[in-house]
């Protein structure tokens, strides 16, 4: 950066030297390290699309193991709360972008592990801000404390969802056509065994390169 500053200075080129910076937190060696990384930058912007896939060795365009890539399992969630808990321990704001963002589902929960921004499809808007206005940071602080005390993904899943159709209901499945990857379990299986069959998304997914973490489209969740 500053010798792409000292370049624009030599050709007497404008721009704006405080022009704020921040890094990508993709993979978990990032989010691991995320206290070493904010001192140097002005912001954070947690990548979910990659990072849940890195995290959990999970390759979410292989239709073979798609169904294993879980944003709510407790691995991902304490390294989303270490990455929040760095930035703002520097002062630095994260923001979060990706799937997962634009999932009413995730939204009490990103919340409430501390992010501050929020980036999704313009489509997603809508349903992410209806949720934010009705809640409260106490509430989704206090379902957090919950779910980190669990040890597998199901249980946070059947959890938050539990909570969500409880908090708001009609907003996870509005026309009542969506039967998710943890619907209820059929008569004596496992609730929290689950394989392709069970899994039924109903927006396709995305190559990595045109995920939605190079969309544009805001909302901020405020006190």
């Amino acid at each position: 950066l500053e010798e792409a500053r000292g370049e624009l200075r030599e050709r007497g080129q404008a721009f704006d030297p405080h022009l704020p910076v921040g890094v990508m937190i993709e993979v978990p060696s990032a989010a691991l390290t995320a206290d070493l990384l904010a001192p140097h930058v002005d912001f954070f912007s947690i990548g979910t699309n990659d990072l849940i896939q890195y995290a959990l060795a999970i390759d979410r365009v292989n239709e073979h193991v798609a169904y294993l890539y879980e944003p709510l399992h407790p691995a991902v969630l304490r390294l989303t709360r270490s990455v929040v808990e760095a930035a703002h321990r520097r002062g630095i704001k994260v923001a979060v972008c990706g799937e997962m963002a634009g999932d009413e589902l995730h939204t009490l929960v990103l919340l409430g592990l501390g992010v501050d921004e929020l980036s999704m499809h313009a489509f997603s808007i809508p349903r992410i801000k209806r949720v934010i206005n009705h809640a409260h940071l106490a509430e989704a602080r206090e379902l957090v404390d919950r779910i980190l005390e669990m040890g597998m993904a199901c249980q946070v899943h059947e959890a938050v969802e539990r909570h969500m159709k409880a908090r708001y209901p009609g907003v996870l499945d509005p026309l009542g056509l969506v039967a998710g990857p943890w619907a209820a379990p059929l008569e004596g299986e496992n609730p929290c065994v689950r394989g392709p069959k069970r899994l039924f998304s109903p927006v396709p997914m995305l190559p990595a390169k045109r995920s939605q973490d190079a969309m544009n489209g805001h909302a901020a969740g405020e006190e």
